[in-house]
């Protein structure tokens, strides 16, 4: 959050990438006690908090201007982006190495 707005984003836009990602889980989450990261919904809840109580004056949120994606997963259980047909690793998207 912080990082994010040092840099003149708006934090918005992580809340709602979270409320994507686990709108692609189809309901399925493992224990939060098992997972390795926080719920995902705790995580949006505690970014708008931070939003609410924050005095600093957002930018508007940018709509994607380069078309629909659906997020669809994989047989291991691991997020895919599918674009135009394409399936990028959500890894790769980021620009971050395949794992």
């Amino acid at each position: 959050y912080d990082m994010m707005v040092q840099a003149k984003f708006n934090p918005e836009g992580m809340a709602r990438t979270f409320e994507v990602l686990s709108a692609g889980n189809n309901g399925k989450k493992p224990d939060e006690f098992l997972s390795t990261h926080p719920d995902t919904d705790k995580r949006v809840k505690a970014i708008r908090d931070r939003i609410a109580k924050d005095k600093t004056k957002f930018p508007a949120l940018k709509p994607r201007t380069s078309g629909p994606a659906e997020i669809v997963w994989n047989d291991a259980g691991w997020p895919l982006l599918k674009r135009g047909g394409r399936t990028p690793a959500l890894a790769q998207w980021f620009g971050s190495p395949a794992l």
